[in-house]
């Protein structure tokens, strides 16, 4: 069956086999399709949920790299200032 996510897109796939044969028969019943199906719904919202955590994560990183290499950029921009400043007095 499809896991979906919000836009009704299928971001994934799960099945359910073996029942156990003292239930049922062991046959799948409507019943127990429409509590597989309400259950992938939840899934697929975990699923997106972790998406969007890793993609934050990965952008958090990504930026926080970026403001160490400015910070950097401009500390030795000051101290390259002050020195050719106090050279010249």
């Amino acid at each position: 069956m499809p896991v979906r996510n919000a836009y009704d897109e299928i971001i994934a796939v799960a099945q359910v086999v073996n029942k156990n044969p003292a239930v049922d028969g062991g046959v799948f019943t409507p019943r127990d399709e429409h509590l597989f199906t309400t259950y992938l719904q939840f899934v697929g919202i975990a699923i997106t949920n972790a998406q969007i955590v890793e993609t934050s994560t990965k952008e958090y990183d990504r930026n926080r790299v970026c403001t160490c290499h400015k910070f950097l950029l401009f500390s030795g921009f000051i101290v390259t200032t002050l020195v050719v400043l106090s050279n010249n007095t």
